[in-house]
């Protein structure tokens, strides 16, 4: 493998006799980033005779030709150029803002020179005729940035099963502080999404967990790949806000950080940072339709425990907004004995107003006309919160409200993200389905919605 852009052949006619004395039949890889079109000859000439491929990145001044025998390429050499890396102007370079504003794509190691104030667009010319500047930018206004600059970025990326997880920071105008969340993208690299936008599941994840539960432990990437959805896995509550809400770091795990119930609170000192139902429904999928390759008319939602409460509510408030909605041991937080004097009542000072975030009290409310989604539950037969569940509670207002969501009892399966794992493969693949507009009649173990 090797790189001829420091070769320059009018200056040094031995430079790919130099390059052929270290590789016999030449080298596997060539390029030229020079615009010289000598340099990009011998970028050529120097590539493996049999198989090698040389290719022209360099933009060659106008008028300037390039000459070689056809036995250079008959041989078997390959020899090709690129633009841009193979961005196209009109539909690609939307997506490269994006990654600079996320900071992915770090622009400034790719600049050369900086200009300020418009008089020096004379000097920015003359060193291009130069040639002594690659890129140079000039700014028209020195202190000008773009109203999202520093507000959200990637700060990490990572490759899963074919797809990419990225690791998303941003402020949050709704919670008044920094959030984070993670997406999954199931195209195969980083920078070459070129199709259709994705479909998009949230996952809600429930009581003391943090946006790395889900995404780490639920199973779900294989089958996010195949399934050719996207997967959103937001935060479980705001962060950082011990200076306004020194509560929100109780020893009550029922409240507080990693208790954000989803809902809007209206107590003090909750109210200012704890509105995690407008995160989740409109202020995160809003950011991510405008950052990330998803459709806003494709998304679903599901989650776990306080998230499988979180979902119904989500739903059964915004009808229309989500193709499809399951959830995995949904709790019912008003009704139980275990979160019925603490956790989500301490958000509104009183048991009434928490009764708008409890999934059985909303579909009670909404009644026959509520229109929920396609979609299924799933509880675990050895759920160690069983008590704090009331599944039969949730079961009696779907049925006589006439909604048909069927409810799986796994046997022998507890309160916890292996029995996630187990059946996670179910829940999207029923999701993709729906936002695919396909319907599926059977799970991976054969049993029917």
């Amino acid at each position: 493998m090797g790189c001829t852009d420091c070769f320059n052949p009018t200056k040094d006619p031995g430079a790919k006799d130099w390059l052929l004395s270290k590789e016999k039949w030449g080298i596997d890889f060539t390029y030229d980033c020079t615009g010289n079109v000598a340099v990009m000859q011998t970028a050529l000439e120097s590539a493996h005779r049999g198989f090698g491929e040389s290719c022209v990145i360099g933009v060659a001044a106008a008028g300037r030709m390039l000459q070689t025998r056809p036995f250079q390429l008959i041989t078997g050499r390959c020899w090709k150029g690129t633009a841009f890396g193979g961005w196209k102007s009109r539909q690609d370079v939307p997506k490269l803002v994006n990654k600079v504003l996320l900071g992915e794509l770090p622009i400034d190691s790719y600049i050369t020179h900086n200009f300020g104030n418009l008089d020096k667009v004379n000097d920015l010319v003359d060193v291009l005729h130069q040639g002594s500047c690659l890129r140079g930018v000039l700014r028209i206004q020195n202190d000008y940035q773009t109203p999202e600059s520093g507000k959200v970025r990637v700060d990490s990326t990572v490759k899963v099963c074919g797809g990419y997880l990225k690791k998303v920071k941003h402020w949050s105008e709704c919670n008044q502080c920094e959030m984070t969340f993670y997406i999954f993208l199931p195209e195969d690299a980083p920078q070459q999404q070129r199709g259709a936008p994705y479909g998009a599941l949230y996952f809600l994840s429930g009581l003391t967990c943090t946006e790395e539960n889900a995404p780490f432990k639920s199973g779900y990437a294989p089958y996010a790949k195949k399934a050719n959805i996207a997967m959103i896995f937001p935060d479980t509550s705001p962060r950082g806000v011990d200076a306004d809400c020194p509560e929100a770091g109780s020893a009550d795990w029922t409240v507080g950080y990693g208790a954000g119930h989803y809902c809007d609170a209206t107590a003090e000192p909750w109210k200012k940072h704890f509105n995690m139902y407008t995160y989740v429904t409109k202020e995160l999928p809003e950011l991510v339709e405008r950052y990330f390759p998803v459709d806003p008319s494709l998304k679903s939602i599901t989650g776990f425990s306080m998230g499988g409460n979180g979902a119904i509510i989500a739903a059964a408030k915004n009808p229309g907004m989500y193709r499809s909605m399951t959830a995995f041991a949904p709790f019912v937080p008003t009704q139980s004995v275990k979160f019925g004097s603490t956790g989500l009542p301490a958000y509104f000072g009183d048991m009434e107003g928490a009764k708008a975030y409890d999934c059985v009290e909303v579909l009670n409310a909404g009644g026959k006309d509520l229109k929920l989604p396609p979609g299924f539950i799933e509880y675990a037969s050895a759920d160690q919160f069983d008590e704090a569940l009331v599944r039969p509670a949730l079961k009696e207002a779907l049925g006589k409200n006439g909604h048909n969501y069927p409810i799986r009892i796994q046997e022998g399966y507890a309160h916890n993200f292996f029995f996630i794992n187990s059946f996670i493969e179910d829940h999207i693949n029923f999701h993709a389905a729906q936002l695919q507009g396909g319907s599926l009649s059977k799970n991976s173990h054969g049993v029917k919605f």
